[in-house]
């Protein structure tokens, strides 16, 4: 996971923002992120989003998250030559 990834996904769950994730906020975390219901979810992805922690999501903001995701081509390959993608 890129840097930057995990240290937002880190910030989200470090509720009190202290630099340390105790085992109460790593149990709500994980609860959130794999059981709980559509508003706790969507609230965990907001704040995931909310780089800047202003309450707004803004273009820059989603910028930087789906920078950081692999494009998934399965078997298609996209090579880089010279400046031209190339499939193989």
């Amino acid at each position: 996971m890129p840097g930057i990834i995990s240290e937002q996904l880190f910030s989200v769950f470090d509720v009190n923002q202290n630099g340390h994730i105790c085992f109460p906020e790593f149990s709500s975390g994980m609860t959130k992120l794999y059981t709980g219901n559509f508003d706790e979810l969507i609230t965990f992805i907001f704040q995931f989003y909310d780089f800047d922690k202003d309450g707004k999501i803004s273009s820059e903001d989603v910028r930087i998250v789906l920078s950081y995701i692999p494009l998934n081509l399965m078997e298609t390959k996209i090579v880089k030559h010279k400046g031209m993608a190339l499939k193989s």
